[in-house]
C-alpha cells in the first residue's frame, strides 16, 4: 500500500512540475514580447494585454496587445520582435 502511495505521489507531483514549467514558460515568452515592444516603439505609454495567436508546433508565433498611445487603445499584432505588423483603434 505505501509503494502505491508513493508512485501516487511521485506521479502527481511530476504532472504539477510540468504544468508549472509551461506556464513559467508562457510568462517569460510573454514579458519578452512586452519588453521588445516598448523597447521597439517609444510612443506606446502602457500595455495592457499581451495575447498569443497560434497553436503548439507552428513554426511562428504571433501576439496580440492591447496599448495605449495618447490616451488611445488600440489592438496591435507583432511576430515578437517588436515591430508592429497591424493596427486597430478599439477606443
Amino acid at each position: 500500500m505505501k509503494k502505491v502511495m508513493i508512485i501516487c505521489i511521485c506521479v502527481a507531483f511530476i504532472f504539477f512540475a510540468g504544468y508549472l514549467s509551461i506556464k513559467l514558460y508562457t510568462y517569460n515568452k510573454l514579458s519578452n514580447v512586452r519588453e521588445n515592444i516598448i523597447k521597439e516603439n517609444p510612443q506606446i505609454s502602457e500595455v495592457k494585454s499581451v495575447n498569443s495567436i497560434g497553436q503548439w508546433g507552428e513554426w511562428f508565433s504571433e501576439y496580440t496587445l492591447v496599448v495605449e498611445i495618447d490616451g488611445k487603445k488600440y489592438r496591435i499584432s507583432t511576430m515578437g520582435d517588436g515591430k508592429i505588423t497591424g493596427k486597430e483603434l478599439i477606443e
